[in-house]
């Protein structure tokens, strides 16, 4: 007689809601559940219909997932854990339908599977120098040529420029330049102020980016979800990084703080894994709707799905694609900065566990870039997760792009960020301290004082830098992308 498992209610109710055949669906959800339950799933009722293993199994491979069975979760493989595994799988699907991250949702499945059994580090090749043209020097013609991923330097580096200066398409010829020499660097870019960087068409397309624009789709990842590795220790470093980029941003009392950490380590307890949604519920029920901080930006990110609901996507490398964050139709200054600073520290997580990048001739390999347009809005604050980027990163092969209208705002009251970025292009800004344009050109303050008002009056596309061959101070026309397609 032919062994068989009745499914539970709510797998039939999923199976109805993703509107595909039961036979077609049944071997998926036993295969996420086999790969994604780390502990056996509990077992729930059985008033959904009758299914033959042979339909799980595919007809061949059920001794080869008893065998699995027995060696993830030490026991024996009876009909009662492949129901288990096939329920728990159903609900995992329903989390992929709902989110929807890659747009088709079993073709997400596929990416995300694809992408959990590459590593960071396949895309790792032999480091080669990767040299850019940056304009053409003003005084002898010459092209201004910057050998960005030197080994005896970083890689960070600032633009600054009042508006019409020419920063950022000036910023995109850099990333073109870079990306047409290495086309699998990572890329994780911020686009504030008016989504002109993810509507340029012929930038995202020479790159091959992937635009993620907040008004339509969320995140692709849920900053909550912990780590599939991560120890109880660490868990609880990782529910105070939490409750610190939000009181980073939004300012929290002491008391807050500490109820933000205990409602995180309950929920924790109490589900394993939590989301924003989870979180909002339960400070709402804490605040029960009173005027607070903590429930109003809770309230934001559900409200504006910023992130999405529980999914097993926490662990993708974000620098295994090249991603353009479109936030600036965002109406809330406060929800833009939170999307940030979470995703950089998400993003902290993952590069810091990788070894430092290999070094060869002369050449750092490079694994990515962050890329923070309108960089002004996030310098400003304490306690700042850009400043330990731009200290740690350049050992693990990330380069910080921060382009910002004003040299002054690269000075904090805790950190001058010139002091770890290699390389600052000055175009056209204004600014009242010297000792930020000496610091920034390499020169003394004295004459550093007699450049302030040179910088004041350059023009479109023009800017002034360190010497990059020499030790004089380089005064060239920029690259600018939109020029590559002038009739």
């Amino acid at each position: 007689m032919a062994e068989k498992i009745k499914l539970s209610q709510m797998s039939e109710t999923i199976i109805k809601k993703l509107g595909c055949k039961r036979e077609e669906l049944v071997p998926v959800a036993f295969a996420l559940g086999l790969a994604f339950a780390k502990d056996l799933p509990p077992r729930l009722d059985q008033k959904g219909t009758i299914v033959p293993l042979s339909t799980i199994c595919r007809g061949k491979y059920e001794a080869l997932y008893k065998i699995l069975i027995k060696y993830k979760f030490n026991v024996s493989p009876e009909l009662s854990i492949f129901k288990c595994l096939t329920d728990y799988g159903f609900k995992k699907l329903e989390e992929f339908h709902d989110n929807e991250i890659e747009g088709d949702w079993l073709l997400g499945i596929h990416k995300y599977l694809n992408n959990q059994l590459k590593s960071p580090l396949d895309i790792e090749k032999e480091p080669v120098l990767i040299n850019i043209n940056l304009g053409h020097s003003i005084l002898t013609n010459q092209d201004v040529i910057l050998t960005w991923n030197d080994a005896q330097v970083n890689q960070h580096l600032a633009i600054i420029g009042m508006s019409g200066s020419g920063k950022t398409q000036f910023g995109l010829e850099i990333l073109a330049q870079i990306y047409e020499q290495f086309p699998d660097l990572g890329l994780v870019l911020f686009d504030y102020a008016k989504g002109d960087i993810a509507d340029n068409n012929q930038f995202v397309n020479l790159i091959k980016a992937e635009v993620v624009n907040l008004k339509k789709r969320p995140m692709p990842f849920n900053p909550l979800q912990l780590p599939s590795d991560i120890e109880k220790v660490e868990r609880n470093e990782f529910v105070q990084s939490f409750v610190d980029i939000v009181d980073t941003v939004i300012g929290l009392g002491e008391a807050q703080k500490n109820r933000l950490y205990e409602v995180l380590k309950d929920l924790y307890a109490l589900y394993g894994n939590i989301d924003v949604y989870d979180l909002y519920e339960k400070i709402k029920e804490i605040y029960q709707h009173k005027p607070n901080k903590l429930l109003e930006i809770t309230r934001q990110l559900v409200d504006f799905k910023i992130f999405p609901r529980k999914t097993t996507s926490a662990d993708i490398f974000l620098f295994q694609k090249k991603w353009i964050f479109d936030i600036h139709e965002l109406l809330s200054s406060s929800i833009k900065e939170l999307t940030v600073f979470v995703t950089l520290h998400h993003l902290y997580r993952q590069i810091m566990r990788l070894k430092d990048a290999p070094l060869s001739k002369n050449a750092r390999l490079m694994r990515g870039i962050i890329f923070i347009d309108e960089a002004h809005n996030y310098l400003k604050f304490k306690a700042n997760i850009l400043e330990k980027m731009v200290r740690e990163m350049r050992s693990k092969g990330v380069a910080i792009f921060l382009l910002s209208q004003h040299i002054d705002d690269f000075e904090t009251k805790s950190y001058n960020f010139l002091e770890d970025i290699k390389w600052t292009f000055l175009l056209k800004s204004k600014t009242n301290k010297a000792s930020l344009i000496a610091q920034a050109l390499n020169i003394t303050p004295e004459k550093a004082k007699q450049i302030m008002e040179r910088v004041k009056e350059l023009k479109e596309g023009e800017s002034l830098s360190k010497g990059i061959r020499t030790e004089k101070i380089e005064h060239f026309v920029t690259k600018r992308f939109y020029q590559r397609f002038r009739g």
